[in-house]
Parts: structure tokens; C-alpha cells; sequence
């Protein structure tokens, strides 16, 4: 589709534009303006949404470095909107554009009592997920039909939204295996209607699992 971008994944790329934009480092702000170039669709749309917000102020046409703090907090948070829009019309990864703004793309950190997501009555929090994913990581081998590798990739996108949780260091996930993460817990919550040690592990069951499934996948 971009022939500009080489032996380089849209779905990674923009991901990584996303982040840079949620940054609270101005370095990490511009960077994310300059790596939009790549998405001319992306950044026209950014600057529509800019400048339907305030239009006589600098939108991102001009140098980068030149904005005030301000104009660029505006500019970045104008592209994210752009791009989380962007991934969901393409649908280009397994976790939802909202799941990683909250997860990945965040400037505050997260506590264990935040809410991730909501369905009619039913709440997840921080707490529940970890320790969720505290039980996959254990027990994935026990429950899941998969190939070796297959469940290392999968697993090793579930590290890495352990450790955004806690808010410590992460690798970023591989966002071509975030399917197998979501199949992974699908998994756990088809062996829960069998496995008394997963009900017991696991606070609110199997509507609690669901629940982080449809966090993921934005269902």
C-alpha cells in the first residue's frame, strides 16, 4: 500500500507512531509527527481534526521543532485520533486501537483499581487482567493445544501487557502474534468449564476471561 515504507509493517510502524505521540518526551512528540509522513492520509485527516479544534494556531505543516508545547500536545493528540480511526476501519491487528491507547499508548500510570473496560454491569480492572495473564503465563502449557512456537509468541505478547500494566519497561509486542495471545485466553476459557484450579485462580471466572477477550479484540 505505502511503497515508502520498506521490509516495514503498517500495522508496526503506526503502533510505534502511537506510542511516540502518548509520550511525555517532546523528542519522542516530533518523531511521531516526522514518522506520519509515511501515512499522508493519516496526517491530512490529522490536520482536519487539528483545525476544526482551533484553526489559527501552527498545525504540523510547519517544522515540528518550531510548535510550543502546547500546539504540539494538540498536533500528536490530533494524530492519534487519526490513527486509532485509521486502524479501525483497516481492522490490521487482534487488539482493538483501544486496548492499546489504554495498555500502550497512555501518559498516565495505571493503578491496580483502573478500569480498562466496561460491559453493561460488568467491570475489568487492572487487578483482574494481571491476574488473568499471572495465570496464562503459569498454566498456558496445561490448557493450550498449540505448537511450540506458536505459544511463545503468544505468550510473549501477554509479558509484554503484564509489564505495561505494571507499569515498568516493556518490549513491544509483536503485533502480528496479538491473534495468538486472544486464542490463548479463548483457550483458558474453554478449559474453565473442566478445570476447578482455573476457577479458583481466577476471581469473577470465566465472565471475567471473556471480558478481557472482548477488551482485546474490542468486541
Amino acid at each position: 500500500m505505502l511503497s515508502s515504507i520498506e521490509n516495514q509493517d503498517q500495522s508496526e510502524l503506526l503502533f510505534d507512531i502511537l506510542v511516540k505521540a502518548k509520550s511525555s518526551c517532546r523528542a519522542d512528540k516530533i518523531n511521531a509527527i516526522n514518522s506520519s509522513l509515511h501515512f499522508p492520509t493519516i496526517r491530512r485527516r490529522a490536520l482536519n481534526i487539528f483545525s476544526s479544534w482551533i484553526r489559527p494556531r501552527s498545525v504540523f505543516q510547519v517544522n515540528p521543532e518550531l510548535l510550543n508545547a502546547n500546539d504540539l500536545k494538540m498536533n500528536v493528540d490530533a494524530l492519534s485520533i487519526a490513527i486509532t480511526e485509521y486502524m479501525q476501519e483497516q481492522n490490521t491487528q487482534s487488539f482493538c486501537s483501544d486496548a492499546i491507547q489504554k495498555i500502550y499508548a497512555r501518559q498516565t500510570c495505571l493503578t491496580l483499581n483502573t478500569q480498562v473496560y466496561k460491559k453493561y454491569y460488568d467491570k475489568l480492572k487492572v487487578s483482574n487482567l494481571l491476574e488473568i495473564i499471572g495465570y496464562v503465563l503459569e498454566a498456558a502449557k496445561q490448557f493450550c493445544n498449540f505448537d511450540a512456537e506458536e505459544l511463545e509468541r503468544g505468550l510473549l505478547v501477554l509479558k509484554s501487557v503484564d509489564l505495561a500494566l505494571n507499569n515498568k519497561p516493556y518490549d513491544r509486542p509483536e503485533l502480528k502474534a496479538t491473534h495468538l495471545a486472544v486464542d490463548i485466553l479463548s483457550s483458558l476459557l474453554q478449559s474453565m468449564e473442566s478445570n476447578p484450579e482455573a476457577k479458583r485462580r481466577i476471581s469473577g471466572g470465566a465472565k471475567m476471561v471473556q471480558l478481557a477477550i472482548s477488551f482485546f479484540t474490542g468486541r
